[in-house]
Order: structure tokens, then sequence, then C-alpha cells
């Protein structure tokens, strides 16, 4: 048996198979978008070659996994790499220190490039001065990306690991759609927020506060914001176009500005954070579908959902001292699944007449005559019941789920009676469906993969 430490494959045709993201947030959910999957080409339009000799020197796609010493004559090494001029997809994901003979210039012809190990000055130089035809780059970068980076004008998608340090005129790149920075940089923030033609931004970065010129970025359609600290200036309510908005601060803080409120064309909301001032202003926005909150402190709690009345999930998990449903949910016609992880002394009489609530997961000491008044909501499919119920309790919510006149109840797998394991996975698939670039932009960019 050979021991392979390289996979090397051909490119035979097009590859086209992104689709659009349906506007409703169920079919997010039930597609499960993943750019991860979007960007693996399909095995049944390539061919493998068992050996390494085998291999033309026209072939236009190339994974490298290892690359071994020059005097091996069946393995792929550096000087057998560089044959392959006409490579448009190059993967080459050993992570460890590169040979300094590599030359992004044996390459002229790459359209999607994955460089997993870090590439120095010379290198990063060569590359951006050689290929101008990239549309798709994910590379790790520590230094400074030269002005000709600014002309790679086919390029769409740019993920970066580390800390470079762009050129100003990046805000000029029209067709660049998608960034992905995980490090830092010096002053990046100066100058990826305030990038008038981006869709997509996701930062996983140190202490941020966002410059006024975020303003500017009238494209912005998804943002994603990991860091230990965030403050929102106030411009950050002139974003009309933003749809999408996932923040995660650990061990910090979120500063919220009262204009939140203004982005009017937001649909989906995630926010994990252990302090905030108070719950972002959502009032008025009528578009909002899908809300995910986890907080650990808030300041002052406004949770008030009474002017979002398109909601169609919710997931509190809220600080545990205030055992209130929070104020407007009950107003809530269109709400399908509920997560509330905070404990609820009693439900309040309206909220038994919400018409399409499907999916409910509570914490409490709430009275059996209301969680049987739960289960036999007309749309109600799987119920995490507020506490442990007693033998007897079980037995009466069993007839529910095996009479045949109330089988619209059980579902396949009737009520819920465990803890965590019978979460309903609409929640987590909705958490997931929140992530951009799981959902929308990766798959309408359309990046196409005829490289001839």
């Amino acid at each position: 048996m050979f021991k392979f430490n390289l996979l090397l494959i051909i490119l035979l045709s097009s590859f086209n198979t992104f689709s659009q993201l349906n506007d409703s947030i169920i079919e997010a959910i039930s597609n499960n978008y993943s750019i991860w999957n979007t960007h693996k080409i399909p095995f049944e339009n390539l061919s493998h070659f068992p050996v390494i000799n085998d291999i033309p020197e026209n072939v236009l796609s190339i994974w490298v996994s290892y690359l071994s010493k020059d005097s091996e004559q069946n393995h792929m090494t550096l000087p057998k790499l560089s044959r392959y001029k006409n490579i448009a997809f190059l993967n080459y994901y050993d992570e460890s220190i590169l040979d300094k003979r590599f030359d992004f210039s044996w390459f002229p012809n790459l359209r999607e490039v994955i460089f997993k190990p870090s590439i120095n000055q010379y290198q990063v130089n060569q590359l951006f001065s050689t290929a101008k035809k990239i549309r798709y780059l994910e590379v790790n970068i520590n230094d400074t990306i030269p002005d000709c980076f600014c002309e790679l004008n086919e390029l769409k998608v740019l993920i970066i690991y580390g800390s470079p340090i762009f050129p100003s005129c990046i805000k000029e790149m029209k067709n660049l759609k998608f960034i992905n920075l995980i490090g830092g940089g010096e002053n990046f923030e100066t100058k990826l927020f305030d990038m008038p033609h981006l869709e997509a931004l996701s930062l996983q970065t140190g202490p941020l506060v966002i410059p006024a010129t975020v303003k500017n970025m009238k494209r912005l359609k998804a943002l994603d914001i990991q860091t230990g600290f965030l403050t929102l200036p106030s411009e950050f309510g002139e974003l009309d176009s933003l749809e999408n908005l996932s923040l995660s601060v650990h061990d910090g803080r979120i500063n919220f500005p009262f204009e939140f409120n203004k982005l009017k064309n937001l649909r989906n909301i995630r926010i994990w954070a252990d302090t905030i001032n108070e719950y972002p202003n959502i009032s008025n926005l009528d578009k909002m579908l899908f809300l995910w909150y986890h907080i650990g402190y808030t300041y002052k709690y406004n949770l008030d959902f009474s002017k979002t009345p398109n909601l169609n999930f919710i997931w509190l998990e809220t600080p545990s001292k205030y055992r209130v449903l929070p104020n407007g949910i009950c107003t809530l016609k269109d709400l399908s699944a509920l997560y509330i992880n905070h404990y609820i002394d009693k439900l309040p009489p309206d909220f038994f007449s919400l018409p399409n609530l499907s999916y409910l997961s509570l914490n409490g000491n709430i009275p059996f005559n209301q969680i049987l008044a739960l289960a036999q909501m007309p749309k109600m499919h799987n119920l995490k019941p507020p506490r442990t119920l007693t033998e007897g309790e079980k037995k009466i919510l069993m007839k529910i789920k095996n009479d045949p006149t109330k089988s619209k109840y059980g579902g396949n797998d009737g009520i819920s009676y465990s803890g965590e394991d019978q979460r309903e996975g609409g929640f987590v698939n909705g958490f997931n469906a929140l992530r951009y670039y799981e959902t929308l932009y990766m798959n309408g960019l359309k990046l196409e993969r005829n490289y001839k």
C-alpha cells in the first residue's frame, strides 16, 4: 500500500452550485449553509492521480499536505511543485515553516488560494504582484500588505490569519465583498470600517472601538465581531443595509448606542456578552426575525418585544434575577420558537394565545395546569417542561400524545421530558443560521470555477 503525503486533483469542469438564500430564515435553518461546504470541490468533477510522476504539468488544481525532501522520488517536493505553472486552485495546508525557496511567481494563474503557513514580506509582495486574477484568498500574513494588493480587481473573498498592515487603498476595491480577519493589525479598524463596497465583515480581534467612518459602509449587510470589549458609535445606526449582526464579547462589555433601532433592515441578531450597558433598542425593527441573547450582566433590564412584531425565533439566556417573561412576547403572533433559560414564576394568560408557537423551552416552577395548557396549544410540536414532572403529570401528558385526535401535539418525538438533550434543533440550527458567512453572502458570490 502506498503511503501518500499529497493529494493532487484536477478540475475537469466548472463548478457553480452556489445558491441564493431564501428570504425566509426557516429556509436558512433547513438548508444549514456553510462556507466550508460551498468551497469544497465536488469529487464527481475531479480525477485523482495515484502516482506523482503520472500527473500532467497542466493540472489546474492542487492540494499539498506536506512537501518531502528533494531526494524523495515518489513524493511531492518543492522542485516538482514548481513545475505546475497553470494551477488555478492551490490548497497548501502544511502549517510547518515554509521553505524559503517557495516562490509565488511560479503560479501566475492562481484564482483561489488557501495557504496555511505564514508568509514573509517578500512572499507577500511576490504573491500580490504576480497573481493578479485571484478571486478567493485565505492566507497567513503578519507583515505590510503592499499597494499592489489593491490591483486585484477580481478578488471577492479575503480571509487573513495574523496582524497585517492594510493599505489605505483597500477601500477602493469595488469587487471585494467579504473580509474575515482573525487577528488584528495596526489601525486596521480605521481602514476596514471605511469600505463603501464591502458586504460582509468578520473580525476576531482584541478590544475594539468602531470608528464613526462605519457610516460610510452603505452596502454592509453582515457583520460578525468577536472581541474582548466593544463600543459602537452613534453612527452605527446609519447602516441602513445591515441585515445580520453577530457580536461576541468574552470577559468584557458591549456599549450599544441609542440609535441602534435605526437599523431598519436588520433581520437577525446574535449577542453573547458578559456585560452590556443595556439591551439594544430594537423597537420598530419590523424586519427582525431571529434574536439570540446570551447575557451575563446588564446595568439596565429593558427587554421589550412589543414593537418587533415579526420575530420568529427568540433564544434568551439572561441574568437569573429576572423571573418574569419579557415584555411584549405575548404580542408576537409569528413567534414559532422560544427558549428562555432564566426562571419564570408564572405565565400570563395571553401567552397561551400565541397562534404559531411550536417549540418551547422554559425554566421555572410553573403550575401543572399551565404546562398542560402549553401542551395543547394549536401548533405545539416539542415542549420542554419548565420543571421535573411527577409520574402522574407525565401520564396525563402522554394521554395527549397517544390520543389520535391530538396527534398534532406530539410530533415525531412527542413531548420532551428530559433536560438539555431535548432542546429542539430549531434553536441550535437557528444559531447556525445567524452566522452570516454560513447563510447569505458566501452562497451568493457565485465564484466561477471555470479557470480556462
